[in-house]
């Protein structure tokens, strides 16, 4: 069964492992992965942001992080208007998955 939970710092490896697969598997397809910054999903792993909500999150079975989604509680200037910006939101910055789970169809 999966599991959605807060990614913590010791889950850092095995999103390390995941964002090598899937930048090695987008670029056996010809994507060029130079523009997407898929580290600060390692990065940010067991961090919180300013209202204390964890950053990144992690799709996991049996333990093992098999995919992960960014948020951010506070959003860059200029990117919503003033009356949206005082609404409590999370933006979703980047989702990934490894690519053994692509049959699983997990971004449907």
């Amino acid at each position: 069964m999966y599991e959605m939970r807060p990614a913590t710092r010791t889950d850092r490896q095995d999103i390390a492992d995941l964002i090598r697969a899937r930048t090695t598997w987008l670029r056996e397809r010809g994507i060029d992965t130079a523009l997407l910054d898929f580290s600060v999903a390692q990065d940010l792993a067991g961090e919180e942001g300013e209202d204390g909500q964890a950053m990144v999150w992690g799709a996991c079975e049996d333990g093992q992080v098999f995919g992960v989604t960014v948020t951010l509680s506070t959003m860059p200037e200029g990117t919503w208007a003033d009356d949206e910006l005082r609404v409590p939101a999370l933006l979703m910055t980047g989702t990934w998955t490894h690519p053994k789970r692509r049959s699983d169809q997990l971004g449907r």
